[in-house]
């Protein structure tokens, strides 16, 4: 009963304002425009035109989704933004003012996306949703990798359903070889339940997928495949989560997946990870164990800021960061390691909505819910003119990035779409927790 009070306690403060601290956990990068960013928060969308100079504000149910849920977010190369949400893929052509469903996808529950390079108009996204217990009370889910030809506007399925008793996690794409797919995934095995975590590659575009069982440790619950080698399709890595305070580990494969070694044991969670464009440099990082960096040759891990990191995304030569304001920024960006930050945004600067057209969901739904926003996150201070003050010159910064998938944040996406009742018994019968926020990311 103790423990249903305090999920049902935790239920209730979720619903309000998004209800969570704000924070930043995802940064994505148009692939041609790359003055065009985008930002999840646990507040909606932050959308920037000019490089994190300026930033403005999409609410969530302009986008199309409500409560403790951070979507699948991606850029593509025509500046498509795409966000994969409990209910499918929601997708928008004109910077974030008017949103559409994909079609070919319905309402399926969108875990993760990933863009093909070498095919510019082509994007994969994983689905996992809760589908019942089976006859022996084992938990199922409805596990599918779709496919999209078109910038996002419509999906088509690729290969057939993955095994129903996995729970799917995160999807990638090898770069220099578009056929090879990683999806991530979990199950749990025997009383009480031991967590076991699976690599799922398909060398065959997803019409067919080989397993290998990724070791875990005891408060493990999965692993997230957190990037390719971009010049190296066999060169893997991955991420281990758990519950949201618990250490992670960083781990690698030379051979397509087959075998994974631990390379990094953390501190306290990996909310981040990155690779430099040739794939020579990684990145991570989370708030206990700061900014870590690794050569590619030996893989071992220095420590470069102190910085709460939590979320990464490289973008040539700059390093993307995601924190918070007690590591003195909300985004920045770093192009030494770390050495120094270029603050992008403090949340007090924040100025406004989005501005679209008049009839725009965004000018809609935003605009009412702006002042309830400002006052309760406390994003600046009203001047008596009604406007905000400008924040202080000369502020330092910091970098942000932050993995299509930072982890596994998307449990507890799936636990709202199916409801409370069932989200207990997943809860008690799988024990999926959520890392963070997926927040991520990734």
């Amino acid at each position: 009963m103790a423990g249903l009070l305090l999920l049902t306690t935790f239920i209730a403060f979720d619903a309000r304002a998004n209800g969570r601290f704000p924070a930043s956990n995802a940064v994505m990068i148009g692939p041609e425009h790359p003055d065009f960013v985008i930002a999840r928060v646990t507040f909606g969308l932050l959308v920037s035109r000019d490089a994190g100079h300026t930033w403005a504000w999409i609410c969530e149910s302009a986008i199309g989704f409500n409560g403790v849920e951070d979507p699948a977010y991606a850029v593509t190369n025509d500046g498509t933004i795409l966000a994969g949400t409990f209910n499918g893929i929601r997708y928008s052509t004109d910077g974030g003012c008017s949103w559409s469903s994909a079609e070919g996808i319905g309402k399926a529950v969108v875990v993760d996306t990933a863009g093909r390079s070498r095919s510019p108009q082509a994007v994969v996204a994983l689905a996992s949703g809760f589908d019942g217990q089976g006859d022996a009370g084992e938990l199922r889910f409805r596990n599918f990798v779709f496919e999209s030809g078109d910038e996002g506007r419509s999906f088509t399925l690729l290969g057939k359903q993955l095994d129903p008793l996995l729970l799917a996690h995160s999807i990638e794409v090898a770069e220099s070889d578009p056929k090879r797919l990683y999806v991530s995934a979990s199950a749990d095995v025997g009383v009480p339940a031991r967590h076991t975590g699976f690599v799922l590659v398909s060398t065959d575009r997803g019409k067919t997928f080989a397993r290998t069982v990724v070791a875990l440790e005891p408060l493990e619950r999965g692993p997230y495949v957190a990037a390719v080698d971009p010049g190296n399709p066999n060169r893997v890595y991955a991420r281990t989560g758990g519950a949201p305070d618990l250490p992670s580990r960083i781990l690698a494969s030379d051979d397509g997946g087959k075998r994974f070694r631990t390379v990094y044991t953390s501190k306290g969670p990996l909310l981040g990870f990155a690779l430099s464009p040739d794939g020579m440099r990684i990145f991570a990082g989370g708030p206990a164990d700061g900014l870590l960096v690794a050569s590619r040759k030996d893989l071992v891990f220095t420590k470069t800021a102190s910085v709460q990191v939590q979320c990464l995304r490289a973008s040539g030569a700059v390093l993307w960061v995601c924190s918070n304001e007690a590591s003195g920024f909300f985004l920045a960006t770093t192009d030494d390691e770390g050495a120094h930050f270029d603050v992008k945004l403090h949340l007090r600067d924040l100025r406004e909505p989005l501005s679209c057209a008049a009839d725009s969901p965004v000018s809609r739904e935003c605009g009412k819910q702006w002042f309830g926003l400002r006052k309760e996150l406390g994003i600046g201070a009203a001047t008596p003119d009604g406007g905000l003050p400008p924040g202080p010159a000369g502020d330092a910064g910091g970098g942000v990035e932050t993995a299509r998938n930072t982890g596994p944040s998307w449990p507890w996406r799936l636990m709202a779409a199916i409801g409370v009742g069932a989200l207990l018994v997943v809860l008690v019968l799988v024990g999926v927790i959520r890392r963070h926020r997926r927040r991520p990311t990734a």
